[in-house]
């Protein structure tokens, strides 16, 4: 019985390597699951946004403000009214020289908040963080939340406006083919 519990504990340092092991390449089999989902997740957004991927690789900020576009119908003159850089937008997307705050803006533009999520969570620390530009621009540059409030009305107004338009076209449709509701 000796010799086989000293023969036992000289396994135990070569189990807890082996277990050791098996965890690394689980966890390095799960991190590369996940990248292989993020590449997935991704490759649908830019799909979905109509993206050329090779023709933004290596531009991050500028291929996720051309998503934002895409996905929301937005112009780059449009989104650029919010940056606040009409002129300079297309440079930024080619240079891929974005800011946190023109993407914040952009986001908003296109209907989207910037949120960051903390991937390691522990009690006491926050899940995510909203990152809205009255936030951002609060102390900042108070200038920019007039501009974004007047465009965000502007918005709001052209949208009551085609409201107005399409109602007035559904009567109009409605007494022409003789239908009531």
């Amino acid at each position: 019985m000796g010799s086989w519990s000293t023969a036992a504990m000289a396994l135990v340092p070569v189990l807890s390597a082996a277990l050791s092991h098996a965890a690394t390449a689980a966890t390095e089999s799960r991190d590369a699951a996940m990248d292989i989902k993020a590449e997935k997740i991704i490759q649908e957004m830019t799909d979905e946004a109509g993206i050329d991927e090779k023709a933004w690789e290596g531009r991050p900020k500028s291929k996720l403000v051309k998503w934002l576009m895409g996905v929301s119908d937005k112009s780059i003159a449009e989104v650029a009214e919010y940056i606040g850089c009409q002129s300079a937008t297309h440079n930024k997307l080619f240079r891929d020289s974005f800011t946190v705050e023109d993407i914040v803006l952009a986001a908003h533009a296109c209907g989207f908040t910037l949120v960051l999520i903390n991937n390691k969570t522990t009690e006491g620390n926050e899940l995510f963080q909203l990152i809205d530009y009255k936030t951002m621009f609060q102390t900042k540059d108070p200038d920019v939340i007039a501009r974004v409030e007047k465009l965000d009305d502007k918005e709001r107004q052209k949208k009551a406006d085609e409201y107005q338009r399409m109602k007035e076209q559904l009567e109009k449709m409605k007494a022409e083919y003789g239908f009531e509701d």
